[in-house]
């Protein structure tokens, strides 16, 4: 995967402007992880899942800007840092997983990635071939963009529920550059289900479809889709 400037700035503005917020993607790819750097240390990045990393120190970077969900935010002993959660419903090409004992590897720089052979590249990719706790081989996490979703594995119900419960308690949901496709119907359920009547919907879009707005507004019953 590449850089992306565009999220850079992006989370700059976060830092800057609300980093109490939380972000739900439903991109697998790893241009918004790997932007994060801007803001680290004075920010850290909740996956919102116990990776086999926070059980093997070792086996991290010098540059770690992700966070045990289980531990209290720290950095260096200090407690000023700001947590962000990202939940990545779809999966992510940074983790890996175990068939086997079903741990999931957060696989960080990752490069050359081949989808087809679930194969990979990166810097520490001897040390995430396999699990480290059952040696079975690990690989990608990933839920395609179909309309029928099957959630066997308990880690995308384990993200779903922490979506629930971050859309259950929000106030506003902006929606930036997101055409809200017909596959995604399991996202609709989720805001129809969970997003409170009174809450605010803003959408960012340069789409000109002419039923984007009507998707929108078919999320529930009310007007206030900006």
């Amino acid at each position: 995967t590449g850089r992306s400037d565009n999220f850079k700035i992006f989370w700059e503005k976060v830092q800057a402007k609300a980093p109490e917020i939380a972000l739900i993607t439903t991109n697998y790819d790893t241009l918004i992880d790997d932007a994060f750097d801007c803001i680290y240390p004075k920010s850290l990045l909740d996956y919102c899942l116990d990776f086999v990393n926070f059980r093997h120190p070792d086996s991290g970077a010098a540059f770690n800007w992700w966070v045990d969900p289980k531990k209290p935010t720290s950095f260096h002993g200090e407690s000023e840092v700001t947590r962000i959660k990202l939940i990545k419903l779809h999966g992510s090409l940074n983790w890996k997983y175990c068939s086997c004992c079903g741990q999931v590897s957060l696989t960080p720089w990752q490069h050359q990635i081949n989808l087809k052979q679930d194969t990979f590249e990166s810097f520490v990719d001897t040390q995430f071939n396999q699990c480290p706790f059952d040696k079975n081989r690990l690989s990608s996490l990933l839920q395609m963009p179909t309309h029928m979703k099957e959630n066997h594995n308990y880690i995308f119900n384990k993200l779903y529920d922490e979506a629930s419960y971050l859309v259950g308690n929000a106030k506003q949901l902006v929606f930036i550059g997101y055409s809200f496709p017909e596959a995604d119907v399991h996202i609709r359920a989720l805001v129809r289900r969970c997003f409170p009547e009174n809450g605010r919907i803003v959408v960012i879009n340069k789409s000109r479809a002419k039923d984007l707005r009507h998707r929108y507004e078919g999320l529930a019953d009310r007007k206030s889709v900006e």
